[in-house]
């Protein structure tokens, strides 16, 4: 049975803060501020999180389909954007030359990692980060 994909929608955005509103909730035995905080926290990271892989994948199936790669190795290079940006752009724990030297190990082409990555560098935005707890 093939599988539905996800669609963000107007919607998604509240209804997902309203879930981890009443997550707080049962997380902080009842404190509703602590809830409020929690869920507008989470919301937000989702948010960002959300725009700066659907970017990224959007701009490397760009690069694939210009430099003529075979589709059937897209997912490979898609998991790599994954990494790059979760380890580069996101969480800052990697440089750029280690992640596709990682990946070229593995046998993808090092210069279309290369120029996935260049093309990623002026699109990706930080993460906004959540509000203190208190």
């Amino acid at each position: 049975m093939p599988s539905r994909k996800r669609k963000e929608g107007i919607t998604t955005y509240p209804r997902y803060k309203l879930k981890m509103y009443k997550f707080g909730l049962t997380k902080s035995a009842g404190d509703k501020e602590y809830a409020k905080g929690y869920a507008e926290s989470l919301a937000l990271s989702r948010a960002g999180g959300y725009g700066i892989y659907k970017i990224a994948k959007k701009k490397a199936e760009g690069v694939l389909v210009r430099r003529g790669v075979d589709p059937l190795f897209w997912g490979l290079y898609k998991a790599f954007v994954n990494e790059l940006v979760h380890k580069v752009f996101v969480r800052g724990t990697d440089t750029v030359e280690a992640v596709i030297n990682a990946w070229s190990r593995q046998g993808l082409d090092p210069g279309v990692l290369a120029e996935i990555a260049e093309s990623l560098a002026a699109e990706v935005v930080e993460v906004p980060e959540a509000p203190p707890r208190g």
